[in-house]
């Protein structure tokens, strides 16, 4: 649990090592890390990754409704309010993974808004961040990894020949 200490002395300004920006949505997370030296951002939803031992300065916002981030083992709650950006600032001293939640009443399916945070070393942090900034495989790259490059996909077969066959 993070005491008065730690947050007081986290929520002063003197710059961080990663900024990660944090969009709630109803009912889910988006989030944006912020490319570096030329490379691509990397967005995620529903699970925020962090390097442990460096200050996080998470900048939240909404594409709807109020919604509410809290991260007891690492922070209070933050409301995030359409039209404004707040901030909060996280510091994992260990790995694990810790349990955030929406905890402002969002709707229906606001139980549905439970979010990961993987406290992880730096460099597993930064494998996790490199394999996110590959370009997802299109349908040739899903058909080769399955062994099935050259071979029709029985999807593709005519109509008329699937009624034929059987």
């Amino acid at each position: 649990m993070a005491s008065v200490r730690t947050l007081s002395a986290l929520m002063h300004e003197t710059g961080s090592d990663l900024t990660i920006h944090v969009t709630g949505r109803q009912w889910w997370w988006q989030i944006r890390y912020k490319g570096a030296h030329g490379t691509s951002d990397v967005l995620a939803a529903n699970e925020i990754h962090i390097p442990v031992g460096r200050r996080v300065r998470i900048e939240l916002a909404t594409a709807d409704v109020i919604h509410s981030l809290w991260i007891p083992n690492l922070h209070g709650k933050t409301d995030l309010v359409p039209g404004r950006t707040n901030v909060m600032w996280i510091e994992a001293s260990r790995p694990g993974t810790s349990r955030a939640q929406c905890a402002e009443y969002c709707g229906l399916q606001h139980a549905r808004m439970a979010l990961p945070l993987v406290a992880e070393e730096q460099a597993a942090f930064d494998a996790w961040l490199a394999r996110e900034r590959l370009p997802a495989p299109g349908e040739a790259g899903f058909h080769r990894a399955r062994g099935r490059v050259g071979r029709p996909s029985p999807l593709a077969v005519e109509p008329a020949a699937r009624s034929r066959d059987g």
